[in-house]
């Protein structure tokens, strides 16, 4: 069964792009950086609190200045007085990370709630994400939801997913599969793939819609999502919402093996052992296995010993299988257990 992934906060804003366009010179039809910097400077002296936030961002990111964190901070706190709230956004990241100025957890709280009662959705998202994670505040799920929903009904994506989970998992108010998906779909259509992934999840387990369930993983899938990687990769192994299809699912299964993800590398060892969509190969089948059994996959590690004890795609090497299967006993498997107790030194077979 797949699970619920939640979004954490995302760093810090970026500039008003669109506004500064029509204000900067162009240079063979684009805005010279250089240009851009002195006249949006110029502004911010005078006042203009737009400008003033932009010249911070720009010196944060060296946009046609030299990067300058200390002079960022500073122009943030200008255009954060004049009620930007984007600046005091800014300002909250910078306090909690120490970017320009010491750490201070207890400043970037503040800021992150100013900004979040001006209207700011990724201020909203963190105040609400700080009270599901009680995260420099009392845990209180009902306000991470209120949060997560003013931020939502603005569109940003993290509180759409965020919104959506905790609607499923009846937290901070009424379990609510419609309310979550509804707001899955509003991030899942702006191109998020954890939305996406969760979407599909919701279609799969509360829906009864394996097409759409399918729809969505893949979505997801191909944006590089590893779990939704190993997801598709079931479906197409089990021919749930798609047709079965042993080639693509080992492709998927590679996929999320590669990116580290335990139970796809210790499917792909089975695809390698079993030739299941791929040419069968017990020396890629032990390095998969051994991958798995890295990351503490019981199974993996006993597969890893009765390789070794055999010299099944690797060297025989009996000690070591010992080790294997002791790490393997270690956490509870009962058949390697058994191995290492019995004096049957037949080999067991591969699970």
């Amino acid at each position: 069964m797949s699970e619920l992934l939640l979004e954490e906060k995302r760093g810090l804003l970026d500039e008003h792009s669109a506004h500064l366009q029509r204000l900067m010179p162009r240079e063979n039809g684009k805005v010279s950086l250089g240009s851009r910097f002195h006249m949006t400077l110029e502004q911010a002296q005078h006042g203009n609190s737009i400008a003033q936030y932009n010249v911070g961002v720009m010196y944060r990111n060296g946009d046609g200045i030299r990067k300058n964190t200390a002079e960022a901070l500073k122009w943030f706190v200008k255009a954060g007085k004049q009620g930007v709230a984007e600046a005091l956004y800014n300002l909250a990241v910078m306090y909690e990370h120490g970017e320009g100025i010491g750490q201070d957890c207890d400043s970037a709280v503040e800021y992150y709630f100013e900004a979040a009662h001006l209207g700011c959705p990724p201020a909203q998202f963190t105040v609400g994400y700080m009270y599901e994670a009680g995260r420099g505040v009392p845990q209180n799920e009902s306000k991470a939801l209120h949060w997560y929903l003013k931020s939502a009904e603005q569109g940003f994506a993290n509180a759409c997913v965020n919104l959506g989970i905790m609607n499923i998992q009846g937290r901070g108010g009424p379990r609510n599969v419609d309310e979550a998906e509804r707001w899955l779909s509003v991030a899942a259509e702006q191109g998020d793939a954890f939305a996406q992934y969760n979407l599909g999840i919701l279609f799969g387990q509360e829906k009864s819609n394996p097409d759409q369930e399918a729809k969505w993983t893949l979505m997801a899938a191909d944006q590089g999502l590893v779990e939704a990687q190993f997801a598709i990769a079931e479906m197409f192994r089990n021919g749930t919402g798609l047709a079965q299809n042993q080639e693509e699912a080992a492709a998927w299964y590679k996929k999320a093996a590669d990116h580290g993800h335990r139970h796809a590398q210790f499917n792909m060892a089975l695809c390698y052992l079993r030739g299941l969509g791929v040419t069968e190969d017990a020396q890629a089948a032990f390095t998969y296995f051994m991958n798995a059994a890295e990351q503490g996959d019981r199974i993996a590690q006993r597969n890893v010993a009765a390789m070794l004890e055999t010299g099944l795609g690797i060297a025989q090497d009996k000690q070591l299988a010992l080790e294997w299967y002791e790490k393997a006993a270690h956490q509870g498997d009962a058949i390697a257990r058994e191995k290492i107790d019995s004096d049957d030194k037949q080999p067991r077979p591969l699970t």
